[in-house]
């Protein structure tokens, strides 16, 4: 039997891959982070906005969009 993947949020997918390094190959979870309020204002109703970035990070990663590096330093695939 073939596991199921989970279905990603459609408008939070990209904002790792847009925000993440400000359009370079490689970034750190610092990056990311640094647009926390930036998510919070767009997603006014999110109170666990940095949990969700990390889970929408974790999905993108095992989805092979995104390569780990080790020390919060991830690459684009």
């Amino acid at each position: 039997m073939r596991a199921v993947e989970a279905p990603l949020h459609h408008s939070v997918v990209p904002l790792p891959l847009k925000w993440g390094g400000e359009g370079r190959p490689e970034f750190t979870l610092t990056d990311v982070y640094a647009h926390e309020a930036a998510l919070a204002a767009l997603y006014p109703g999110a109170n666990n906005v940095r949990p969700k970035i990390r889970q929408q990070r974790q999905a993108l990663r095992d989805r092979g969009w995104l390569a780990f590096n080790g020390r919060g330093t991830y690459r684009r695939s």
